[in-house]
């Protein structure tokens, strides 16, 4: 439910509330990649790209198919001025999209 609510407060912009709300969720499930990808979210929003990067490289480190989470790591490479990395993650994020787009053409033909 926290995790939840964070997740709306963050959708309005109210980072304050979001943050609490992602804090208190995080205490229960600190590990969980859903939930770091929101406090992601929530770090690149307030411009705290050191935090981001680190919660979305534990994210991409258990799920390294997470297309959300590649564009986030690219925008917060661009960010840091890893201007190289962030090309990088963009190519996997373009990878990610052709291959579910196979899967879409080999399934909406079956």
């Amino acid at each position: 439910a926290n995790a939840f609510l964070g997740w709306l407060y963050l959708e309005q912009q109210d980072f304050t509330q979001a943050g609490q709300y992602l804090a208190k969720a995080a205490t229960v499930r600190p590990s969980d990649p859903g939930l770091q990808f929101q406090e992601a979210r929530l770090a690149r929003a307030q411009s705290d790209n050191a935090r981001a990067l680190a919660l979305l490289q534990s994210v991409i480190s258990r799920q390294p198919d997470n297309a959300p989470a590649h564009v986030l790591l690219a925008e917060t490479y661009f960010a840091l001025k890893r201007s190289d990395d962030g090309k990088k993650e963009r190519e996997i994020v373009n990878r990610l999209n052709s291959e579910q787009q196979e899967r879409q053409a080999v399934a909406a033909s079956n």
